[in-house]
């Protein structure tokens, strides 16, 4: 059957090719969403959403069909809705690997670094809450609050002072650029994601909500316990000491450096290429089933003739010829799906107690699966021969 599909490839045209690449288009970007582990689940759901529908299809289930089909616009509202910050987020990954943004990179070794672990834990050893974004390629425009714009040189007497109790900015964050300060006082999305906050407070799950939605690394110094915590990826870890966030800064620079350098960034276009290259074999395969499969057209089949209710004291001799010709007509798909156990041709040899051989081939003589019809039979009757048992005395 595979192979059948395989030759429908030779009807592809133009408009078709043009069909299946946005189709792709789309497969792919939906599947760049669901890639997250936060959203694989919902992706599986609607994946599961679409097989039910395609097999409600298949089986003919019309009620069914027209109750999903009618679902489908809220099913699709629902995922710009519900998945609004990934949409966003996966359009901005496209634009930086296509126009290559040139971010301003946190030194791998050097001050800046050193600097924020020094700030951090003097913040800890007082008690002083803060939260500090260091940007990533990715915008944050859209995702936070203005805040009070700065633009000033990172510096131990500016953050300190920014985040004294008695700042008015002291309970927002700070976005830190390179080794500007470019706002403070910002407020940020809160996580939907609650069983990492639990008990820790809004700045951890305002560091973990920025965290699912941006590739920004950000620090966040807990007012309560004076723990220091860092969030990336959606995920919240807590620093064992000073030389860890010294780590965790150093790797996340590097990593900004490396993308920038091109490593990360042939690394990324060659994720994109592979599932760029699976969406397109979906497509292929839900183009050759759903387009030229549904097709409906007409296939002849060699089929064997089958002779039964020989009547009392007769016993079969022949059938010529042995086999029947019939052309059915029906989609491509269903034609496909058939075996050679499928079909035969059934003869009652009643009346051939009374002389009778000729037999004329009809509809009513073969049993076919779903929607397919016979077009014609050749030939059209056949010759049947019994011979008389000899009953003992």
């Amino acid at each position: 059957m595979f192979l059948n599909y395989l030759a429908l490839l030779k009807e592809i045209r133009f408009p078709d090719i043009l069909d299946i690449a946005f189709s792709s288009a789309i497969i792919w970007f939906l599947f760049s969403i669901f890639r997250a582990r936060r959203t694989w689940r919902i992706g599986a759901g609607l994946i599961g959403y679409g097989l039910i529908l395609l097999i409600a299809h298949e089986l003919e289930f019309n009620l069914t069909v027209r109750i999903l089909q009618g679902l489908s616009a809220v099913v699709v509202l629902t995922i710009v809705v519900i998945y609004q910050n990934e949409i966003r987020r996966v359009v901005d990954e496209l634009f930086h690997l296509v126009f290559r943004r040139r971010a301003k990179l946190l030194p791998g070794q050097g001050s800046v670094p050193e600097q924020l672990v020094r700030i951090a834990y003097e913040l800890s050893e007082r008690r002083w809450g803060a939260l500090i974004i260091l940007s990533g390629q990715l915008s944050l425009d859209n995702l936070i609050t203005e805040g009070t714009r700065l633009n000033g040189l990172l510096s131990r007497p500016l953050l300190m002072s920014l985040f004294d109790p008695g700042s008015p900015g002291h309970d927002g964050a700070l976005v830190l650029h390179g080794d500007r300060i470019e706002r403070f006082g910002s407020r940020l999305p809160l996580t939907e994601h609650d069983e990492q906050v639990q008990e820790r407070g809004t700045r951890h799950a305002a560091a973990i909500g920025l965290s699912e939605k941006t590739d920004a690394l950000i620090l966040v110094v807990s007012e309560e316990s004076g723990t220091i915590s860092v969030a990336k990826e959606g995920r919240l870890e807590t620093v064992s000491d000073s030389q860890a966030l010294l780590c965790e800064i150093n790797d996340f620079g590097s990593d900004l450096a490396s993308r920038e350098s091109g490593r990360k960034r042939y690394q990324s276009y060659f994720r994109m290429a592979l599932r760029l290259m699976f969406a397109v074999v979906m497509t292929s395969v839900i183009w050759l089933v759903m387009v030229p499969g549904s097709a409906v057209v007409t296939m002849d089949f060699v089929v064997p003739i089958q002779v039964q209710d020989i009547p009392d004291g007769y016993e079969f001799d022949s059938v010529t010829p042995p086999e029947a010709v019939v052309y059915l007509t029906g989609e491509r798909r269903e034609l496909f799906k058939l075996k050679p156990e499928d079909l035969l041709i059934s003869l009652d040899a009643t009346l051939t107690a009374l002389g009778r051989q000729t037999y004329t081939l009809n509809n009513s003589q073969m049993m076919l699966p779903g929607t397919l019809k016979i077009d014609k039979i050749e030939p059209g009757s056949v010759k049947v021969k019994v011979r008389k048992i000899s009953m003992p005395n």
